[in-house]
């Protein structure tokens, strides 16, 4: 194993944050495996009652680590955040049992199964990983095996509708059902001379699935809970730990349902679109009938192109992609997976990259037109811009590394709304997809609260579906309200019973970011930047949905940089009777084409500029005021502004920021033009003698 070197020239929260890190991945190599983390790939996470211990200690000593000590900068400030509560929530979640009784389609078993898929294969180093990870198969699954007996013995047991789940999943994986053995195909790929070592292994994996899928059925399952539905104690502690803030449970249930309804409006007015007087379901059969690719391979084809179009669309338009997420990775998922897309960020080096992961189920055709939003949500700008935005930024390790479900797929639910004002739908059908997928988040709100707080329909809906939920109730709002299809409804439907608190996080975490974005734009006004928005949220990186409010509420431009001078956005202030004029100016920079600055067609607003090395009077001013065109001088390029001047060229002292009416402003102006020519010596300070863009014969060198 290489261990890295001691991080060195951080700051004392970051040290921290790098050093809890390592630890955690020390104890929980899966997940390093999954994050990225170099240095682990050949050993196993301990999913036994002792290491579930050994996690918590960390937990509790990084708490205590963290107690006085300073936060000198806003990064330091932000990262101790983001890490305390991530850590408290887990903790707490620890403290409660709740870890004891995990058994969901991506909980530890679907971990250790699925991790395996994710360890590089370039090299035999890397092979030799694979063959130990294969081989500790079945000492990971019996610590997660004595785990759910510690969670009997300690609480309530697991509903058997879940457990029933799991042992259909490993028996899948063993290869028990009419699919092959989960890593048969692994082992083709394997060297020559590896190659039966790698059998060797991934046979001992499949029989460490046979004996849970055994063991499940005849020791867990009789003692499994007859009922769904988790309690609303338990339920709070795991919705705070999918968004990172406390929500009104009951507010959320009242949201949801007014949500569904909203988007149930707007689909029948699209379906109209697609074919007039079609009704919703009308138009989905018709879709599915004109929009399909026969085969998987078809299917992923076409998958990577929309992807690789999406990566090529977006640079430089409303992101600036680094060019190392420039790479984006298609896969099939493997038999067993869950019903639903999902994607793998890339690992923390960026040498393995982000990969999209399509489940194909029983089908025997493949629809497009629901699945161009799903590429917004999965890749791009969705989950692989933002996590892989996260990699690059200066953030702490921690930050670079975590992943909250609120506001991950939050995110993903506002790039699919991003891409639908990009007008990257381009027919009724695609945007008909978009709405499809967000009246399926909606449903998803209403059926977890709804199921694991045991809480009534509201009367409307209860005269359709039934007064109380039940799994043939979610099922059924989830196809007739969700309009999701048939080979997603059981296995979705399942995962929502098993896992508390995670489906809501998908559509209440949009709602913080559309939020977040119209307090900025009301806040900004005219002088919001969509672009620069968007990069400064993704530079947050991962956190809680209280904290993520917090940040963009305080959130100013900052300046950026534009051919080397580092501009202030302008706060504009419109002002009827006063002109106030700074030595600066919109977007202003040496060299910058007059034109460029006549575009911005600024009328009496309040400037400010900043230049490296120098006050905010070294610049270039060209604005059109009330009273006509203004020109300041122009710095001249090759010497900063503390080099030495000639006496002939004196530049006048930086001026404060003048408040004149406009009588006084021309004589201002016109005893500039006097004390001073323009460096350039172009126009000599002459203006206008009306409003407008200048004459050209004004500026004429």
């Amino acid at each position: 194993m290489t261990q890295r070197p001691p991080p060195t020239g951080l700051s004392p929260v970051f040290a921290l944050c790098d050093a809890h890190v390592e630890r955690a991945a020390a104890r929980q190599p899966v997940y390093a495996t999954y994050d990225g983390i170099p240095g682990y790939d050949d050993q196993p996470t301990d999913y036994s009652p002792a290491g579930h211990g050994a996690r918590a200690d960390l937990l509790r000593d990084t708490l205590r680590s963290f107690e006085g000590l300073p936060c000198e900068t806003a990064a330091d400030q932000l990262a101790a955040s983001v890490l305390t509560e991530r850590l408290t929530t887990a903790l707490a979640l620890h403290d409660a049992g709740e870890l004891l009784r995990v058994m969901n389609p991506f909980g530890p078993l679907t971990e250790v199964r699925g991790n395996v898929d994710l360890l590089p294969t370039a090299t035999v180093e890397d092979w030799q990983s694979v063959v130990a990870r294969l081989g500790q198969a079945g000492q990971m699954l019996a610590g997660q095996r004595e785990s759910l007996l510690a969670g009997l013995a300690g609480g309530p047991a697991v509903a058997a509708r879940q457990v029933r789940a799991a042992i259909e999943q490993t028996a899948v994986w063993a290869g028990m059902r009419d699919a092959p053995p989960a890593h048969l195909p692994l082992v083709a790929t394997a060297p020559e001379q590896l190659r039966d070592r790698v059998e060797q292994a991934a046979t001992s994996a499949h029989a460490a699935y046979a004996e849970t899928s055994s063991w499940l059925a005849e020791v867990y399952l009789p003692q499994a809970a007859p009922t769904d539905g988790v309690g609303p104690e338990r339920h709070a502690l795991w919705s705070r730990e999918a968004l990172g803030a406390d929500v009104d449970p009951l507010e959320a249930y009242a949201w949801g349902w007014e949500e569904l309804r909203r988007i149930e409006d707007e689909m029948v007015r699209e379906a109209d679109r697609v074919r007039p007087g079609a009704t919703v379901p009308e138009a989905v059969a018709l879709l599915d009938a004109s929009e399909a690719l026969p085969t998987s391979q078809a299917y992923l084809g076409w998958l990577q192109e929309r992807h690789d179009r999406a990566l090529a669309d977006l640079d430089g338009v409303d992101f600036d992609i680094d060019p190392r997420l420039k790479v984006i990775e298609v896969r099939l998922a493997p038999p067993g997976s869950a019903s639903a897309p999902y994607y793998t960020g890339p690992s923390e080096d960026l040498t393995r990259p982000g990969r999209t992961w399509w489940p194909t189920g029983e089908r025997t055709s493949f629809t497009t037109w629901d699945d161009v939003t799903t590429v917004a949500h999965e890749g791009v700008p969705g989950h692989h811009l933002q996590l892989g935005a996260a990699k690059i930024a200066p953030l702490s390790r921690f930050s670079r590394n975590a992943f909250v479900s609120g506001h991950g797929e939050g995110w993903a639910l506002y790039a699919e709304r991003l891409a639908d004002e990009l007008g990257w739908f381009e027919t009724p059908g695609q945007r008909l997809g978009m709405l499809l997928g967000s009246a399926l988040r909606a449903a998803r709100v209403v059926i977890d609260i709804g199921i694991h707080l045991r809480l009534p329909l509201p009367p409307a809906e209860a005269a359709r579906h039934g007064e109380r939920w039940t799994f043939d109730v979610a099922l059924e709002v989830f196809r007739e309200r969700g309009r999701q299809p048939s080979h997603m409804a059981v296995s979705e439907i399942t995962r929502y019973f098993g896992w508390p608190g995670q489906a809501p996080s998908y559509k209440l975490g949009e709602r913080a970011w559309l939020t977040a974005r119209a307090e900025t734009e009301r806040r900004l006004g005219a002088s919001f930047d969509r672009k620069a928005w968007h990069t400064a949220a993704l530079d947050l990186g991962p956190m809680g949905l209280d904290t993520l409010a917090e940040q963009l509420r305080a959130w100013t431009p900052a300046p950026r940089l534009v051919r080397g001078v580092a501009l202030a956005v302008p706060r504009v202030q419109p002002i009827e009777r006063t002109l106030r004029l700074g030595l600066g100016g919109e977007r202003a920079e040496p060299g910058l084409p007059k034109a460029a600055l006549r575009r911005t067609g600024l009328r009496g607003a309040l400037l400010d500029v900043v230049v490296p090395g120098g006050p905010v009077a070294h610049g270039a001013l060209l604005m059109r005021s009330r009273v006509g065109w203004v020109r300041s001088r122009r710095w001249r390029p090759g010497r900063p502004p503390s080099a030495p001047r000639s006496p002939r060229r004196r530049w006048p002292a930086p001026a404060p920021v003048w408040s004149l009416r406009r009588s006084r402003c021309r004589r201002w102006v016109a005893r500039q033009a006097r004390r001073w020519r323009s460096p350039a010596g172009c126009g000599h300070g002459r203006r206008p003698t009306s409003p407008g863009p200048p004459r050209r014969r004004a500026w004429r060198r």
